[in-house]
């Protein structure tokens, strides 16, 4: 599959070290940088997306396409840390929240669509990843 599937390992990682290994010699690292930490400060937003994206970083749609490009790009990469940080609050068990709100609180407006990406993603339900931790 794509960079994010293969990586998934990766995600405690530093950002820095997360990505150079998909950066192109031409992209900036502090600009994907500023990106992935704005997508985690903010993965509840509705409206995050590749609009908002341009307008934080001052970049055209191309370019943020372009620099998102070895991730899958930018829809997929948003929705994949969105799902790394459901899963990692599930696994961790302290959080008593309903699926359905859990999943709303990150951005997802459909928890029956969450529950298949996060399914397709882990190869197991939310409910299921938050049993192994009871």
């Amino acid at each position: 599959m794509g960079a994010l599937q293969t990586r998934g390992q990766d995600v405690d990682l530093p950002i820095k070290d997360r990505f150079t290994p998909f950066v192109r010699r031409d992209h900036s690292v502090s600009r994907i940088e500023t990106a992935c930490h704005y997508i985690d400060a903010h993965l509840a937003a509705a409206d995050l997306g590749a609009e908002r994206l341009c307008r934080v970083l001052a970049v055209s749609r191309r370019k943020l396409y372009y620099l998102f490009e070895p991730f899958g790009g930018v829809s997929r990469f948003i929705r994949e840390r969105r799902l790394a940080a459901c899963h990692r609050i599930l696994r961790q068990g302290e959080d008593a929240r309903l699926i359905s709100t859990l999943a709303y609180d990150h951005g997802f407006s459909d928890p029956a669509h969450f529950s298949r990406l996060f399914r397709a993603r882990y190869g197991y339900s939310p409910k299921e990843a938050r049993r192994t931790t009871a």
